[in-house]
């Protein structure tokens, strides 16, 4: 009882709290944002009714004019709106200013809960409301109707079919055109209906009108999962050439997974994509989860790959590749689907498609293979012809070794495979890095070869080894090595280059934006001041990266570019 009491003590204190506050809107807005508890909320409210006729929609007004946040706002009268007075010019007011605020932002959709609430609450005014919103000739009024509509439909059970049925045949209204079709995949239609809806969908696509096609994609989404026929509207739906329609077609992709992945319309729909540029970050991004999900679901790269190919020939990504946005996707192949990624990467490598050559480097790493079974099915000249694209856009060691050798799991190795892949590493990927194939080969004499790889490992040491002897005998020209002062000058200009690189580096670093830094002119260990007493120095460690560049990048790079750039445009029939 004594908790009973001091609950309802505490209730009534809010409650006068909010009375007193009522002359300040902003701070009134604040109280009601401050409650967590919905039941709270809505009870305090409650009594609130019961003592004054308060007009929520006239105070909200006044409260975002004076600086209250608009989206916390709204979705407190998403749960109170029908505890208001409903005067019809407040909350007309309240939905422009809405409107005008929240446009284009994602969470603008929450303002037309607020009308759902009152609507489903409010029979007979819903009714008069929507004759009024009949009336405003504004654009900010449009989904309003439609909720209202599907409320008086779904709620009230007031059949409102005929009317969404008008506007979809006569579009002369925009504005009422655009709340049918808003409305009509979420109200119940019958079969025959559906049919008439079809056709009329149909006539408006022909109007070719960016206003109608958005809201015709996503009804059509919905109403396929009843009646499939609504499967060939997001098709034609899909053929308007504009980067409006790709956004809107990607978004309903990355809806639907499960059964519809396999479906024609799906597919059809997602290579109407391959117009997407560049610049199109948003499909970008909607495309990245799309094709996650197709792996996610088929385990499988053939539809991916064949949209790749659409997409590389007929937008500017082979030389603007969005890395950002398709990070998503090609992180979780790496990670989780290596085998497809194989056959992604050996597929990209036998093609002749140059498009498809310049996206390569995005997908590789040192852990990818040829795919065996693609290996299976290529001749020499194949072979031949990836190991030259392998050369020609590939340049870290770890990742051309692991692809040349992986040419070994193919079935039926012969020797002029083992002697391509010598001569591959011989005269290119050992001429650019001598030390690292050495270290590479040498470290795996001790471990158990199959016959073929011996065979490569003793040939190629030889040959490398003997290269090096001979380059060790050349004397060395004086007049080629700078002065002292010269190489105090390089090194110099080496640590000023790598400094501004760091500091580049670091403006992004969330580390070096939370740690203090602080510059040491000597020493070799840290400490920390703690409750003023003086920690025991710990021990500064080096911390240093380094990378290889190819000896022929050093020693003659216009040659090694000339080199690469007739790999790069070899044919499969050049030998």
């Amino acid at each position: 009882m004594n908790e009973s009491f001091s609950k309802n003590k505490k209730m009534t204190k809010k409650l006068n709290l909010l009375i007193n506050k009522l002359q300040y809107p902003k701070e009134f807005y604040s109280s009601l944002i401050e409650i967590r508890n919905d039941n709270e909320l809505i009870t305090l409210c409650n009594q609130l009714k019961e003592k004054l006729d308060i007009d929520y929609f006239e105070i909200a007004v006044s409260a975002i004019n004076e600086g209250q946040d608009i989206f916390l706002l709204t979705h407190i009268l998403e749960k109170i709106a029908h505890l208001s007075i409903l005067n019809t010019s407040s909350i007309l007011s309240l939905y422009e200013l809405l409107y005008n605020q929240m446009q284009g932002d994602l969470a603008g959709g929450s303002q037309y809960n607020i009308t759902k609430i009152i609507c489903d609450n409010n029979k007979d005014f819903t009714k008069s409301f929507l004759d009024l919103l009949y009336l405003i000739d504004k654009e900010y009024i449009t989904f309003h109707i439609s909720t209202t509509i599907i409320s008086l439909h779904n709620t009230h059970n007031i059949n409102q079919y005929n009317n969404v049925k008008n506007f979809l045949t006569n579009t002369e209204n925009t504005i009422k055109t655009k709340s049918a079709i808003d409305a009509i995949d979420k109200i119940n239609i019958n079969e025959q209906e559906s049919e008439e809806v079809y056709l009329l969908f149909e006539n408006i696509l022909k109007i070719k009108s960016l206003d109608f096609n958005y809201l015709i994609i996503y009804a059509s989404n919905n109403l396929k999962n009843s009646y499939s026929t609504f499967k060939n509207i997001l098709v034609r739906s899909s053929k308007f050439k504009n980067d409006n329609t790709r956004y809107h077609i990607s978004q309903i992709l990355m809806f639907n997974k499960n059964e519809y992945i396999n479906e024609d319309w799906y597919k059809e729909c997602l290579y109407s994509l391959k117009s997407t540029n560049s610049k199109e970050l948003g499909t970008i991004q909607n495309i990245a989860f799309t094709l996650n999900h197709i792996l996610e679901e088929t385990n499988s790269i053939e539809l991916i790959q064949q949209f790749f190919i659409l997409w590389l020939d007929n937008s500017d990504i082979s030389s603007n590749f969005p890395d950002e946005k398709l990070d998503f996707f090609i992180n979780e192949i790496t990670q989780k689907y290596p085998t497809l990624l194989n056959k992604f990467v050996t597929n990209i490598l036998n093609s002749e498609n140059i498009n498809q050559h310049l996206i390569l480097h995005h997908f590789i790493s040192s852990q990818v293979e040829l795919d065996k079974d693609i290996l299976d099915t290529l001749l020499h000249e194949d072979l031949l012809f990836i190991c030259r694209k392998i050369l020609g856009y590939l340049y870290q060691f770890e990742e051309q070794k692991s692809l040349v050798l992986s040419i070994l799991n193919k079935e039926d190795t012969n020797k002029d495979t083992i002697n391509l892949i010598n001569e591959v590493f011989i005269n290119y990927i050992g001429d650019d890095y001598p030390y690292e194939t050495l270290k590479y080969f040498k470290s795996i004499t001790s471990t158990k070869l199959d016959k073929n790889m011996r065979s490569i490992t003793s040939t190629v040491i030889k040959h490398l080894e003997a290269i090096n002897d001979s380059r060790k005998k050349l004397k060395k020209l004086k007049e080629l090595q700078p002065s002292t002062i010269e190489s105090r000058e390089i090194h110099k200009a080496n640590n000023d280059s790598m400094k501004k690189a760091m500091e580049k580096a670091q403006e992004k670093s969330i580390f070096s934006q939370l740690a203090t830094k602080i510059l040491i002119k000597y020493g070799k260990g840290s400490f920390s001041n703690h409750d003023n007493n003086y920690t025991k120095p710990t021990q500064m460690h080096r911390i240093s990266t380094s990378m290889s560049i190819p000896t022929s990048e050093r020693a003659h790079p216009i040659h090694k570019s000339i080199e690469k750039y007739h790999f790069r445009i070899a044919k499969k029939e050049s030998k």
